[in-house]
């Protein structure tokens, strides 16, 4: 058996619809980006330039197949590679400690049942920490955009009162509008960087609300899916209107174009600002133990990044509001 016929016999194995994806002779910069994409630590004499990667549509991670040659035989050794992760960083699989395992390619043990038991092991243990890793990944993200977000409030709410007067009204209606452009611009920038995980986000959230779980936080739960799905849709409206709002290379029609993306920034302020409002509790509950045990992993993140205990106070904490759920603009409260 050769890794071509290893890669489709367990890509036909595997759940789902896999499929692979081979490297045979290549040149030394696709061997290069092989590398770049492997995940766990890269073993210098690895032979790149002959390897099948096994991917499903819709899975951020697959498998590298790679061949070595032992007294004992040949084997293919395969890896966790990443495959399409868009934003999600994975900067901590250092810490885990099976990412990959091994198969004969030669002897008796080449056998159906050796291949069945490699495919068995894959599914049962490998593709869990694949999904772990994503989870973490994807928490990570949210983290990292709603520190952000956050941020871009607080600047905004330390500058904000010196544009008003006692009463709370503006004084220069320029510039505070401009301010709150700014922030709803980058608030929702942040936000956009999370949506293309919603689903995932919220089926690893909705899995834990299993255990036992306030109140609020499962209110946080429903109100954190609202708030995505709603800007998830200002965002689709806005890009099924983009022919009108380009021109034929892509480049932005202005004023036109300036005004529609203002618009589209101020209507999601709503969604976005319940996200900034329950996205901490969601945050807090991917954090903790799935099984409730313990507070390890949350504490665990939160001593890797310790701006994560400024965002995830309660919901009372949220920044303040400018606009009513309608949309207009109010005076902030003093």
């Amino acid at each position: 058996m050769d890794l071509h016929d290893l890669a489709e016999d367990l890509a036909a194995r595997l759940p789902g619809a896999w499929t692979t994806e081979h490297h045979a002779p290549s040149a030394p910069e696709q061997a290069a980006a092989l590398a770049d994409r492997l995940c766990g630590p890269f073993i210098p004499h690895r032979n790149l330039d002959r390897a099948a990667v096994l991917s499903e549509p819709g899975r951020p991670l697959g498998l590298l197949a790679t061949e070595y040659s032992t007294r004992s035989g040949r084997f293919a050794k395969i890896d966790t590679i990443a495959v399409s992760l868009g934003n999600l960083e994975l900067d901590f699989y250092q810490d885990t400690p099976v990412l990959g395992t091994t198969a004969p390619l030669s002897g008796s043990t080449t056998s159906p049942f050796e291949r069945a038991r490699t495919a068995h092991f894959i599914t049962r243990r490998l593709l869990p920490i694949h999904e772990n890793l994503l989870d973490l990944a994807r928490s990570d993200l949210l983290e990292r955009s709603l520190r952000a977000a956050h941020l871009a409030t607080d600047q905004w709410d330390a500058v904000s009162d010196s544009l008003c007067d006692d009463q709370g009204f503006p004084l220069d209606d320029r510039a505070y509008s401009a301010g709150l452009v700014r922030r709803d611009a980058v608030v929702f920038a942040h936000l956009a960087e999370v949506l293309p995980h919603s689903e995932a986000l919220l089926l690893a959230a909705r899995t834990r609300l299993a255990a036992p779980v306030d109140d609020r936080t499962r209110w946080s739960v429903k109100e954190f899916g609202q708030s995505l799905g709603d800007a998830a849709q200002i965002l689709a409206d806005w890009q099924a209107g983009q022919p009108n709002r380009v021109d034929a290379k892509g480049a932005p029609i202005e004023p036109g174009f300036t005004d529609a993306l203002q618009q589209r920034n101020e209507e999601a302020w709503h969604p976005a600002h319940q996200w900034l409002t329950h996205g901490p509790a969601v945050l807090r509950l991917l954090r903790a133990p799935a099984d409730g045990s313990g507070d390890q992993r949350a504490a665990s993140a939160t001593a890797r990044s310790p701006a994560l205990a400024s965002i995830t106070g309660p919901a009372e904490a949220a920044p303040h509001s400018d606009r009513d759920a309608g949309g207009s603009r109010t005076v902030r409260s003093r």
